[in-house]
């Protein structure tokens, strides 16, 4: 039905949607702001010139976050086991001091609560 159709660059017959889909898909092309040259649309970087192109972004990769996941465990388990929020927490501090402070809060609160529902549960057997 559609044999009269030509690639003009390849001499291939359209004679369906889908090969036209993936003539489209496999010749998809650029051009290089630096030399001009045609590339392909998924090129990193001009064959030609060696210039990135607009798929190269630095910027594409985050940064890597270090988390302070043992204080906010302390954090939690200061509500209901503080000597583990105890434990957790002082790692988590230690970790704190080594990463910036990521986590510091954390650890404090957990120090904290952790001694407070000691305290608690002291007097609660007490009693």
């Amino acid at each position: 039905m559609y044999n009269f159709l030509l690639d003009k660059r390849h001499n291939v017959p359209y004679n369906s949607i889908t090969q036209m889909k993936i003539l489209y898909w496999r010749y998809k092309k650029m051009f290089c702001k630096n030399c001009g040259q045609e590339i392909s649309e998924e090129a990193v970087v001009c064959p030609h010139c060696g210039v990135a192109t607009e798929n190269f972004r630095l910027g594409d990769k985050q940064p890597i976050v270090e988390k302070n996941g043992i204080a906010v465990a302390g954090f939690v388990c200061s509500f209901f086991i503080p000597i583990l929020g105890w434990i957790f927490g002082g790692i988590g501090l230690s970790r704190a001091n080594k990463r910036n402070g990521k986590g510091k809060g954390f650890s404090i609160a957990s120090l904290v609560i952790a001694t407070i529902m000691f305290f608690v549960y002291l007097g609660q057997n007490l009693s």
